[in-house]
């Protein structure tokens, strides 16, 4: 998912995040337009950045609705992202609020 130009690239919210057990954490998440002109977000998450270790391993998670991963042929073809911006971020959030680290795992 490329974004192209101003026009077609929208922060819906940027910063640190709280997460339990985890001390550096910061997201970007942002609307995109996609190669195919589809209007749909992108969101990444990445912890431990600054200080990764292998007692604290950097984390680094992707997030893309409306967009595919797959190669272009095999592309079955939409004219929109599954999900509105605000049930992105809903998802987004149920699921990134819940990143702790398992006890004994580092």
């Amino acid at each position: 998912m490329q974004a192209k130009g101003d026009d077609h690239f929208s922060v819906l919210r940027r910063g640190d995040v709280d997460l339990s057990g985890i001390a550096q954490a910061e997201e970007w998440l942002a609307t995109v337009t996609t190669d195919a002109d589809i209007r749909g977000d992108c969101f990444t998450l990445e912890a431990n950045s600054e200080r990764g270790s292998v007692r604290e391993p950097r984390i680094s998670m992707t997030f893309k609705n409306g967009d595919y991963s797959i190669d272009e042929d095999e592309r079955p073809k939409f004219d929109k992202a599954s999900l509105t911006d605000a049930e992105a971020v809903g998802l987004w959030d149920s699921i990134t609020r819940t990143f702790k680290p398992r006890p004994g795992a580092f």
